[in-house]
């Protein structure tokens, strides 16, 4: 079929779902030729893609954070690398836990388990509910003066915040680290690098090198010490660690960063749900699952193909770049009845908003108790949130967020019923 879908470049169509729909319909396992990618959408091929490895391997990931788009060069001729950090990684032999497949991401993940246990997510909640009730009481104030905005008085701030809380990073870094994130997360979004965005990749890198090093001479509680002073210091090289930490920064805290914001867009977009949740906050938890199926934070998946592959009856040759659309399969209509209605009754237990198989999402627990503890204080403080302006949606094809979303606290905008 002759079907023009262009995920990667710098524009995010707002009518995705209606395109992927047409693609799980007509041609689920599409050749791109202009990125030379094959993009996968249908539930049951993503999951596939997921799972199998030995067929699909992750090393896909290299291609992005290497520097190229999948199989199309990023770094344009007119742009420049300044000496070693980020251009001189050797990519193919780094320990980077996304482009891992077992058994070498099977050692790495069970050292990174470590980070995530539930006992020291537990420990984490009075922190994080601390940091929610400043950030809603700052939320509150600016809705007052007319400029409040979901990105910048929750959205971003509170993973960067409890990530920075984890890494015993002083609180003083967090505009540091956001100029750093949003730069570095150029190359993940799928919408190429520039100087500015490897000077701060290297800028970043730089830092967490030399907090590594303090940390292997002098370690603390935080997830850095835990990496390279424990039993298994010798399994990691000082890269690896470093690598880990920018992970957990650039993915850890946009993926929950459009978990908050997507979730505050889907309860004004649908005021009825939304006030359901605010009059009754046992609701929040179901509400939430239901905001990870319907506008997945992480929508896409790179892999590359470790031999010819046949999927959805299509040869898929060795070598080739191939992206599963989580966001797709969230929204498989064999899967989830009536996918596109947002339904906080639904209980939608199997997507896999958070991944599937050997790469599920670890911070996953994380995510869920920050949205919840948000949400919940959105809730005592405020009788519910209504949009002031139009929200603009962040660019590329991996993450599904927002660059701003203005609101103001108050009733949900729920249209009286026609007499």
């Amino acid at each position: 079929m002759t079907f023009s879908f262009k995920p990667f470049g710098p524009s995010y169509s707002t009518n995705l779902y209606s395109i992927l729909r047409t693609l799980r319909h007509e041609d689920p396992v599409h050749y791109v030729e202009e990125d030379d990618v094959w993009v996968v959408t249908r539930y049951a091929d993503v999951t596939r893609v997921l799972r199998e490895h030995e067929n699909f391997s992750s090393a896909g990931w290299n291609a992005l954070f290497a520097g190229e788009s999948l199989g199309t060069k990023r770094l344009t001729a007119t742009t420049t690398q300044p000496e070693g950090g980020f251009s001189s990684l050797d990519f193919e032999n780094l320990k980077f836990i996304l482009a891992l497949d077992p058994p070498a991401h099977t050692q790495l993940r069970r050292l990174a388990n470590k980070t995530f246990t539930p006992r020291r997510v537990r420990v984490m909640e009075e922190s994080i509910r601390s940091i929610c009730e400043d950030l809603m009481a700052k939320f509150v104030t600016d809705s007052q003066a007319g400029n409040a905005d979901i990105m910048q008085n929750l959205a971003h701030p509170l993973p960067m915040l409890v990530i920075a809380n984890i890494l015993e990073i002083p609180t003083n870094r967090y505009n540091d680290f956001r100029r750093w994130v949003d730069d570095a997360k150029k190359v993940v979004l799928g919408i190429g690098m520039d100087a500015t965005s490897i000077a701060s990749f290297q800028e970043m890198y730089g830092f967490l090198s030399e907090l590594t090093t303090k940390r292997r001479e002098n370690p603390g509680n935080d997830v850095i010490s835990l990496l390279v002073s424990g039993e298994d210091k010798d399994q990691l090289s000082h890269e690896d660690v470093v690598m880990f930490a920018i992970i957990l920064l650039v993915a850890g805290s946009e993926t929950t960063t459009s978990l908050l914001a997507n979730a505050a867009a889907a309860f004004m977009a649908f005021p009825e749900q939304g006030n359901r949740v605010w009059k009754d906050p046992g609701l929040l938890p179901d509400a939430l699952e239901e905001v990870l199926r319907w506008d997945s934070p992480v929508q896409t998946a790179p892999r590359k193909t470790t031999q010819e592959v046949v999927l959805a009856g299509k040869k898929i040759p060795e070598g080739a770049h191939v992206v599963a659309f989580i966001g797709s399969a969230n929204r498989d209509e064999t899967v989830f009845p009536d996918p596109d209605r947002f339904d906080i009754d639904r209980r939608p237990e199997q997507h896999i908003a958070f991944g599937v198989g050997a790469h599920y999402c670890l911070g996953a627990p994380l995510a869920r108790l920050e949205a919840k503890m948000a949400f919940e204080t959105f809730i005592k403080q405020t009788a519910g949130l209504r949009p002031t302006k139009d929200g603009t949606r962040i660019p590329g094809s991996v993450f599904r967020g927002w660059t701003s979303l203005p609101c103001e606290a108050g009733e949900f905008a729920i249209t009286p019923a026609q007499p």
